[in-house]
C-alpha cells in the first residue's frame, strides 16, 4: 500500500487477518465489544461497530461505497435464521451475505480476499451443486473478476488446536465494467483440496494479479509462506474462537447479527 492507499476489514474480531499490513492503512470493524477494544489500541486508520451484514453505506457513510483499495474478510460461518435481501436475491447464508456486503466497499479496480466455509461441491455435468453456493458464485462471477477459488483442507492446515473447519479463499481482481457471466464448470486443473502452505503459496502466486506476483518475487518465498502460516494461525485463533472450545480466549464469539446461527 501507498500512505493514499487504503483497506477494510469488516469483520475484524481481534485483527488477526490484518497481521502482514500496516495498521494505520486499514480501517476495521467488529460488533463484539472486548474484541472491538482490542482494535483500537492497534492503531488502525479507524474502528467502527456495525452488523456487518448491513450496508456500510447506510451504518457507517455513504462514502464506503467503492471506497476501498483492498477488502480482506473471513466472515463468521453460520446459517441466518430470517434470509437477507440483497439485489433481488435472497441469501440465508451469513458469510456469503457479509462477503458480499463487504465487496460493495471494494473501488471498481480494488482487490479482494474472502474466507468463506465449506468446500463447493459439483453436480453430474460439472455445475455447482443447486442451491445457496450456485446462487452466491453465479453473483460472484458475474459482478466480480474473480481470479481463484481455492478449496483449503482446514484439517491439514488449520487443526492444531482441534479446529478443522474446511474453507474457501476467494480471490478477487475488480469489479466488471458490465454484469455478466457465471460461476465456471468444475475444472480439475484448479478445483481441487490445497493441504499444505507451500501448495497455497504456489497457488496464490500463480493465479494472482501482476502486482502480487511483483510482490511475492520481492520476497523471499520462504519469507511469504511465513505470512501465510501467520494467516492461516490468525483464521485457526479465529476458528477456535467461534469454536467455543474449552482453550478459546474470551467469550463466545458474538455473531456479526443478532439474526443468525453461528456453526460450531
Amino acid at each position: 500500500f501507498t500512505k493514499e492507499q487504503t483497506g477494510f476489514e469488516p469483520s475484524a474480531g481481534n485483527g488477526l487477518l490484518t497481521i502482514a499490513a500496516n495498521a494505520e492503512n486499514f480501517i476495521v470493524n467488529e460488533i463484539d465489544s472486548v474484541r472491538n477494544n482490542n482494535l483500537k489500541a492497534q492503531g488502525f486508520k479507524a474502528v467502527y461497530k456495525v452488523d456487518a451484514t448491513e450496508a456500510f453505506t447506510k451504518s457507517i457513510d455513504k462514502s464506503f461505497y467503492k471506497k476501498f483499495d483492498a477488502v480482506i474478510t473471513n466472515p463468521p460461518f453460520g446459517s441466518l435464521d430470517t434470509g437477507i435481501a440483497y439485489d433481488n436475491y435472497e441469501f440465508k447464508t451469513l458469510d456469503h451475505v457479509m462477503a458480499l456486503r463487504a465487496l460493495d466497499t471494494m473501488s471498481d479496480t480494488g482487490k479482494a480476499a474472502i474466507i468463506i466455509g465449506g468446500h463447493t461441491n459439483w453436480d453430474e455435468k460439472g455445475r455447482i451443486q443447486a442451491g445457496k453456493n450456485r446462487i452466491f458464485f453465479n453473483y460472484l462471477h458475474s459482478h466480480y473478476n474473480v481470479i481463484d477459488v481455492i478449496l483449503i483442507d482446514g484439517g491439514k492446515l488449520y487443526s492444531r488446536q482441534g479446529t478443522s473447519f474446511n474453507v474457501r479463499l476467494i480471490l478477487i481482481d475488480g469489479r466488471k465494467e458490465k454484469v455478466r457471466g457465471n460461476a465456471p464448470p468444475k475444472n480439475t486443473d484448479t478445483d481441487y483440496v490445497v493441504k499444505t502452505f507451500e501448495e497455497l503459496y504456489e497457488r496464490v502466486s500463480a493465479t494472482g494479479t501482476q502486482n502480487l506476483k511483483t510482490s511475492i518475487m520481492k520476497n523471499n518465498k520462504a519469507d511469504v509462506i511465513r505470512i501465510l502460516e501467520l494467516e492461516a494461525e490468525a483464521l485457526e485463533l479465529e476458528l477456535l474462537l467461534l469454536s467455543g472450545h474449552d482453550d478459546a480466549l474470551g467469550s463466545p464469539y458474538i455473531p456479526a447479527s443478532n439474526s443468525c446461527t453461528v456453526l460450531d
